[in-house]
């Protein structure tokens, strides 16, 4: 699933990179992509430019048409959600839907996706060296990168590197919950 827009512009990823994360996610996990947001014209615009950028799969467009509730249920049987900084991102913690968060004008130990912080593609550091001339230590704490280049320190590769973490612990919680449902085996130790 993808949130593709903050309520400031300057936050927002871009509509190519999210295009080629859902190629990936369908071509290498066999992931269905849906982009929900919504009503306001310019998330609608950017889910449009996702549709046209993508080459592999084209997501289903859910922005402007889903609800409060409807999303949180989207959520919950979602595998994975992918935003900016925005409310989407902390509705998904509430369901324990990991959390690809997207972040670089902010830091995402500050604001981010409690549940899903080391999920987080953080550029931060790298935005504040090349914006504001100084790394996040010696600066207010806080302290946003208010660029409209920020979001291009969030590389491909990084969020890629994301998707197959949250994909191998995905696997790895599931084998653990295959193995502990097999006759004789058990999630409570031996020794208790």
């Amino acid at each position: 699933m993808i949130s593709q827009a903050a309520s400031t512009t300057v936050r927002n990823w871009f509509a190519e990179d999210y295009a080629a994360i859902a190629d990936q996610a369908f071509q290498r996990y066999g992931m269905r992509v849906l982009l929900c947001g919504g009503p306001d014209p310019l998330e609608k615009e950017l889910g449009a430019e996702i549709e046209k950028h993508a080459k592999i799969f084209r997501p289903l467009n859910l922005i402007g048409k889903d609800t409060v509730k409807r999303l949180l249920a989207l959520m919950e049987r979602s595998t994975v959600l992918l935003s900016p900084d925005s409310g989407p991102v902390h509705m998904a913690a509430i369901t324990d839907t990991p959390v690809i968060g997207l972040y670089a004008v902010s830091n995402s130990r500050r604001c981010g996706p409690y549940k899903s912080l080391a999920y987080c593609a953080d550029a931060h550091e790298q935005a504040s060296c090349r914006y504001l001339g100084h790394t996040p230590q010696v600066l207010r704490w806080g302290q946003r990168v208010e660029h409209p280049g920020a979001m291009r320190c969030v590389t491909r590769e990084l969020v890629e590197g994301r998707l197959d973490a949250v994909m191998r612990d995905a696997a790895d919680r599931s084998r653990q919950c295959l193995s502990s449902s097999r006759p004789g085996g058990s999630i409570i130790s031996e020794s208790a």
